[in-house]
Protein backbone atom coordinates (compact mmCIF):
# COMPACT_ATOMS: atom_id res chain seq x y z
CA UNK A 1 0.00 0.00 0.00
CA UNK A 2 1.29 3.04 -0.92
CA UNK A 3 2.16 5.77 1.81
CA UNK A 4 0.30 8.49 2.27
CA UNK A 5 2.39 12.04 1.82
CA UNK A 6 1.79 14.45 4.99
CA UNK A 7 0.72 18.40 4.03
CA UNK A 8 3.41 20.14 2.35
CA UNK A 9 4.34 23.36 4.53
CA UNK A 10 6.25 26.91 3.00
CA UNK A 11 7.73 28.94 5.35
CA UNK A 12 8.83 33.10 4.30
CA UNK A 13 11.42 34.01 6.65
CA UNK A 14 12.43 37.51 7.61
CA UNK A 15 16.13 36.93 9.03
CA UNK A 16 17.68 39.55 10.92
CA UNK A 17 15.99 40.08 13.85
CA UNK A 18 13.79 37.12 13.00
CA UNK A 19 16.21 34.26 13.63
CA UNK A 20 18.61 36.08 15.14
CA UNK A 21 18.12 38.94 18.11
CA UNK A 22 19.42 41.89 15.91
CA UNK A 23 17.76 44.11 13.29
CA UNK A 24 18.88 44.71 10.07
CA UNK A 25 20.29 48.15 11.13
CA UNK A 26 21.74 46.47 14.05
CA UNK A 27 23.66 43.95 12.15
CA UNK A 28 24.92 45.60 8.63
CA UNK A 29 26.39 48.58 10.53
CA UNK A 30 28.08 47.17 13.36
CA UNK A 31 31.97 47.02 13.46
CA UNK A 32 31.64 42.65 12.86
CA UNK A 33 30.43 43.01 9.52
CA UNK A 34 31.88 46.49 8.10
CA UNK A 35 35.20 44.35 8.92
CA UNK A 36 33.74 41.46 6.86
CA UNK A 37 33.96 43.87 3.75
CA UNK A 38 36.42 45.19 1.29
CA UNK A 39 36.38 48.95 1.59
CA UNK A 40 36.08 50.86 -1.55
CA UNK A 41 34.46 54.34 -2.47
CA UNK A 42 30.84 52.36 -2.72
CA UNK A 43 29.39 53.65 0.28
CA UNK A 44 26.48 50.97 0.61
CA UNK A 45 26.95 47.52 2.37
CA UNK A 46 24.84 45.81 -0.22
CA UNK A 47 27.47 46.67 -2.72
CA UNK A 48 30.47 45.91 -1.03
CA UNK A 49 32.35 42.57 -2.07
CA UNK A 50 33.28 40.60 0.96
CA UNK A 51 37.12 39.47 1.93
CA UNK A 52 37.90 36.00 1.03
CA UNK A 53 38.21 35.09 4.17
CA UNK A 54 35.26 36.64 5.84
CA UNK A 55 33.65 33.79 7.32
CA UNK A 56 36.30 32.84 9.24
CA UNK A 57 36.33 37.11 10.69
CA UNK A 58 32.57 36.05 11.57
CA UNK A 59 32.92 32.64 13.30
CA UNK A 60 35.60 34.55 15.85
CA UNK A 61 33.71 37.83 16.23
CA UNK A 62 30.38 36.13 16.89
CA UNK A 63 32.13 34.71 19.60
CA UNK A 64 32.25 38.39 21.46
CA UNK A 65 29.79 39.12 23.66
CA UNK A 66 28.53 42.64 21.76
CA UNK A 67 28.09 40.19 18.57
CA UNK A 68 26.19 37.46 20.55
CA UNK A 69 22.93 38.60 19.18
CA UNK A 70 23.55 38.48 15.27
CA UNK A 71 23.75 35.26 16.00
CA UNK A 72 21.29 32.99 15.18
CA UNK A 73 18.77 32.04 18.34
CA UNK A 74 18.93 28.59 20.06
CA UNK A 75 15.41 28.07 19.49
CA UNK A 76 15.04 29.54 15.69
CA UNK A 77 17.74 26.75 15.19
CA UNK A 78 15.46 24.67 16.41
CA UNK A 79 13.12 25.90 14.28
CA UNK A 80 14.97 25.14 10.85
CA UNK A 81 16.55 22.18 11.77
CA UNK A 82 12.69 20.62 12.52
CA UNK A 83 11.10 22.31 9.63
CA UNK A 84 13.75 20.91 7.06
CA UNK A 85 13.08 17.62 9.24
CA UNK A 86 9.98 18.20 8.34
CA UNK A 87 10.63 18.61 4.66
CA UNK A 88 9.27 22.32 4.54
CA UNK A 89 10.31 24.90 2.17
CA UNK A 90 12.25 27.30 3.62
CA UNK A 91 12.70 30.60 1.83
CA UNK A 92 14.25 33.55 3.92
CA UNK A 93 13.57 37.03 2.77
CA UNK A 94 15.94 39.44 4.01
CA UNK A 95 17.37 42.45 2.96
CA UNK A 96 20.83 41.82 4.16
CA UNK A 97 23.39 39.68 1.52
CA UNK A 98 23.22 36.05 0.67
CA UNK A 99 26.84 35.36 1.36
CA UNK A 100 26.82 36.53 5.07
CA UNK A 101 23.21 34.88 5.13
CA UNK A 102 24.10 31.42 4.07
CA UNK A 103 27.88 32.15 6.01
CA UNK A 104 25.65 31.82 9.20
CA UNK A 105 23.68 29.42 8.39
CA UNK A 106 26.80 27.27 8.49
CA UNK A 107 28.21 28.34 10.89
CA UNK A 108 25.34 27.84 13.44
CA UNK A 109 24.75 24.10 12.29
CA UNK A 110 21.65 23.95 10.91
CA UNK A 111 21.23 20.57 9.17
CA UNK A 112 20.57 20.37 5.34
CA UNK A 113 21.21 24.16 5.19
CA UNK A 114 22.05 24.18 1.41
CA UNK A 115 18.22 23.71 1.23
CA UNK A 116 17.35 26.70 2.33
CA UNK A 117 16.44 29.52 -0.06
CA UNK A 118 17.75 33.00 0.25
CA UNK A 119 16.59 36.15 -1.21
CA UNK A 120 18.23 38.88 -0.27
CA UNK A 121 18.95 42.62 -0.83
CA UNK A 122 20.35 41.78 -4.63
CA UNK A 123 16.17 40.19 -5.08
CA UNK A 124 14.55 43.12 -3.43
CA UNK A 125 14.77 46.48 -5.21
CA UNK A 126 11.13 46.08 -4.69
CA UNK A 127 8.94 45.38 -1.80
CA UNK A 128 9.07 42.22 0.01
CA UNK A 129 5.42 41.90 -1.37
CA UNK A 130 6.44 41.95 -4.85
CA UNK A 131 9.26 38.96 -3.50
CA UNK A 132 7.06 36.55 -2.52
CA UNK A 133 5.04 37.05 -5.44
CA UNK A 134 7.96 36.18 -7.41
CA UNK A 135 8.78 33.28 -5.40
CA UNK A 136 4.85 31.68 -5.66
CA UNK A 137 5.24 32.50 -9.66
CA UNK A 138 8.72 30.67 -9.93
CA UNK A 139 7.51 27.63 -7.47
CA UNK A 140 3.93 27.16 -9.52
CA UNK A 141 5.93 27.18 -12.88
CA UNK A 142 8.40 24.06 -11.54
CA UNK A 143 5.45 22.29 -10.13
CA UNK A 144 5.99 23.05 -6.81
CA UNK A 145 2.67 23.68 -4.39
CA UNK A 146 2.51 23.60 -0.36
CA UNK A 147 -0.60 22.57 1.26
CA UNK A 148 -0.26 26.08 3.90
CA UNK A 149 2.41 28.95 4.14
CA UNK A 150 4.06 30.41 7.38
CA UNK A 151 5.44 33.94 7.42
CA UNK A 152 7.28 35.73 10.37
CA UNK A 153 9.10 39.23 10.16
CA UNK A 154 10.32 41.60 13.00
CA UNK A 155 9.03 44.35 11.13
CA UNK A 156 5.42 44.68 11.47
CA UNK A 157 5.13 46.56 7.86
CA UNK A 158 7.03 43.84 6.16
CA UNK A 159 5.23 41.32 7.40
CA UNK A 160 2.03 42.65 6.15
CA UNK A 161 4.01 43.32 2.91
CA UNK A 162 4.64 39.40 2.74
CA UNK A 163 0.95 38.55 3.64
CA UNK A 164 -0.83 40.53 1.69
CA UNK A 165 1.66 39.92 -1.29
CA UNK A 166 0.43 35.93 -0.86
CA UNK A 167 -2.98 36.20 -1.20
CA UNK A 168 -3.72 39.49 -3.10
CA UNK A 169 -3.55 37.58 -6.24
CA UNK A 170 -4.49 34.55 -4.40
CA UNK A 171 -1.10 32.64 -4.53
CA UNK A 172 -1.82 31.46 -0.87
CA UNK A 173 -5.52 31.49 0.21
CA UNK A 174 -6.43 33.22 3.54
CA UNK A 175 -7.58 30.45 5.24
CA UNK A 176 -4.03 28.73 4.20
CA UNK A 177 -1.82 31.46 5.92
CA UNK A 178 -0.65 31.18 9.30
CA UNK A 179 2.03 33.72 10.55
CA UNK A 180 3.57 36.32 12.97
CA UNK A 181 5.50 39.45 13.60
CA UNK A 182 7.17 39.39 17.00
CA UNK A 183 10.34 41.99 18.50
CA UNK A 184 13.06 40.71 18.05
CA UNK A 185 14.16 37.96 20.65
CA UNK A 186 10.72 37.81 21.37
CA UNK A 187 9.67 34.92 18.72
CA UNK A 188 7.92 32.14 20.67
CA UNK A 189 9.80 29.42 18.14
CA UNK A 190 8.60 25.98 19.90
CA UNK A 191 4.49 27.32 20.28
CA UNK A 192 5.43 28.06 16.64
CA UNK A 193 6.57 24.93 15.92
CA UNK A 194 3.82 23.16 17.40
CA UNK A 195 0.87 25.22 15.64
CA UNK A 196 2.72 24.54 12.12
CA UNK A 197 2.82 20.85 12.84
CA UNK A 198 -0.43 20.82 14.61
CA UNK A 199 -2.15 22.59 11.52
CA UNK A 200 -0.54 19.82 9.44
CA UNK A 201 -1.92 17.38 11.31
CA UNK A 202 -5.42 18.77 11.27
CA UNK A 203 -5.23 19.47 6.94
CA UNK A 204 -3.97 15.60 6.81
CA UNK A 205 -7.02 14.71 9.48
CA UNK A 206 -9.51 16.39 6.64
CA UNK A 207 -7.79 14.81 3.26
CA UNK A 208 -8.03 11.28 5.70
CA UNK A 209 -11.66 12.06 6.33
CA UNK A 210 -12.16 13.02 2.97
CA UNK A 211 -10.96 9.59 1.88
CA UNK A 212 -13.70 8.33 4.18
CA UNK A 213 -16.60 9.00 2.01
CA UNK A 214 -15.02 6.75 -0.93
CA UNK A 215 -12.96 4.31 1.14
CA UNK A 216 -14.54 2.53 2.89
CA UNK A 217 -11.65 0.62 5.24
CA UNK A 218 -10.51 4.62 5.81
CA UNK A 219 -14.00 5.34 7.28
CA UNK A 220 -13.74 2.32 9.47
CA UNK A 221 -10.11 3.80 10.95
CA UNK A 222 -11.73 7.17 11.38
CA UNK A 223 -13.74 6.05 14.44
CA UNK A 224 -10.51 4.61 16.06
CA UNK A 225 -8.72 8.20 15.32
CA UNK A 226 -9.13 11.77 17.38
CA UNK A 227 -10.64 14.25 16.03
CA UNK A 228 -8.72 17.44 15.35
CA UNK A 229 -10.52 21.07 14.83
CA UNK A 230 -8.68 24.12 13.73
CA UNK A 231 -10.06 27.52 14.62
CA UNK A 232 -8.09 29.73 12.36
CA UNK A 233 -7.63 33.86 12.74
CA UNK A 234 -6.90 35.44 10.15
CA UNK A 235 -4.35 38.32 10.75
CA UNK A 236 -5.40 42.08 10.90
CA UNK A 237 -3.84 44.64 8.82
CA UNK A 238 -3.22 46.95 11.72
CA UNK A 239 -2.10 44.15 13.49
CA UNK A 240 1.47 42.07 14.48
CA UNK A 241 -0.05 39.79 17.01
CA UNK A 242 0.96 36.13 16.66
CA UNK A 243 -2.20 34.62 14.36
CA UNK A 244 -4.06 32.03 16.83
CA UNK A 245 -4.07 28.65 15.60
CA UNK A 246 -6.14 27.05 18.18
CA UNK A 247 -5.86 22.94 17.98
CA UNK A 248 -8.56 21.09 19.75
CA UNK A 249 -8.54 17.62 20.22
CA UNK A 250 -12.20 15.69 20.50
CA UNK A 251 -12.44 11.77 21.30
CA UNK A 252 -14.53 10.14 18.91
CA UNK A 253 -16.46 7.26 19.87
CA UNK A 254 -17.16 3.84 17.42
CA UNK A 255 -19.74 4.18 15.01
Amino acid sequence: MKSRQSAKIRCYLDFDGTLTNATGKDTVFTPLYTSLQIQNDVDDYADLPFKSNFQEILAQGLKLAENKSMNISEEAKDFLNTMLKEQAEIIIVSLNRQEYIAALLQLSGIDGWKKIVIMDCSNLQIDKDKAVKTSEEDLKQQGRTADFVFIADDDASNYIRMRDGLTSQGYVRQHTLIGTSCSPGKFPWPKLTKSILDHRAAIDYRKRNAESDINPASKRQRTEEALVKVNFFPPKKDSSDLVQVQIEVLGLKPR
